[in-house]
Parts: C-alpha cells; sequence; structure tokens
C-alpha cells in the first residue's frame, strides 16, 4: 500500500509525494483554522480500512473520496468526543482522505488509519438469501451496492444465536 500527503481530486499537490508505509498509518501535524489537508491510499486489495483523529485538540471531520474523486463518507464526532471515525470498505484504486476542522476549528491533529483484510467482507445481493457461518468473536461484514434510491431492509432471522 502506498500513503501519504495528496491533493484534493483534480487539484494540486499540498505536500511530499505519498510515502511507502507497511501496518498501520499515523500522522500527525497542525491543521490551521479554514484549513484542509488531504492524504492519499492506493490500495491493492479489497479491506475495510478505518481511519480515526482520536488525539486531536479540536472538533475534527474526515470524509472519504473514492477512485473517481466522488464522497463516499464523511463523520464528524464518530469517533467519541469531537473525535472523527471512518470505517469503509476499500476496492483496488487510489482512496483519499480529507481532514479539516468543524467550522472554523483548528488545532495539533492526529490521524490513524488501519486496514483489517481478514475480516472476510462478503458482497450481497437484492432479494437473496446468504448464509454463512460465523465463529465466536469473529466479525463480518456484508456490502450492499444500490443503484436506486429505495428503503431496503437487512434481517438476520433464522441466527442460531444472538445477533
Amino acid at each position: 500500500m502506498v500513503v501519504g500527503r495528496a491533493s484534493r481530486p483534480g487539484g494540486g499537490s499540498t505536500g511530499p509525494g505519498p510515502i511507502q508505509l507497511s501496518g498501520n498509518y499515523r500522522e500527525s501535524g497542525i491543521l490551521q483554522s479554514g484549513a484542509e489537508q488531504w492524504f492519499s491510499i492506493q490500495v491493492q486489495s479489497p479491506a475495510i480500512w478505518e481511519f480515526s483523529t482520536g488525539g486531536s485538540d479540536f472538533d475534527t471531520v474526515l470524509a472519504l473520496y473514492d477512485p473517481a474523486g466522488e464522497q463516499v463518507a464523511r463523520d464528524d464526532d464518530g469517533g467519541g468526543g469531537t473525535s472523527s471515525l471512518l470505517r469503509h470498505s476499500l476496492t483496488p484504486g487510489l482512496w483519499r482522505v480529507q481532514l479539516s476542522g468543524f467550522g472554523e476549528s483548528s488545532g495539533s491533529y492526529q490521524l490513524a488509519g488501519e486496514a483489517f483484510s481478514g475480516l472476510g467482507l462478503e458482497a450481497l445481493t437484492l432479494g437473496q438469501p446468504h448464509a454463512t457461518e460465523l465463529s465466536a468473536g469473529q466479525e463480518l461484514e456484508f456490502e450492499l451496492n444500490v443503484t436506486n434510491e429505495a428503503e431496503y431492509s437487512i434481517s438476520t432471522e433464522g441466527s442460531g444465536f444472538d445477533t
């Protein structure tokens, strides 16, 4: 994976080029009022990624942009207090994370990113039942891609344990 500072989709550079990392990613710095900082992740294989601003000393906002430059997720205070937390399934390609402050918030930030490739991401198909086995302590995440705006329902009826 390649992770590093990046530019906004379609924009100019905001810092040094990507850097090669393995394992977890951590970055710290100072964000000025009204500014934004961009980071890129070159995803090689599908994985669930989690991005967090825990430890930052101001109200942070994180946004995630797919390889086409479309915002696919945004979070303000999901990490508890004023920290942001995003957890999203990433497919191969160049993804971008935008870090900003809520309103005119500014200060020192901590950004952590971690890939979880062994959780077992499974695709769901609308109208089709899906069965799988789950061991104690194991997490399983599902992905459902929808093309029409509608109300959808997912249930765990028939599960042999409390889900």
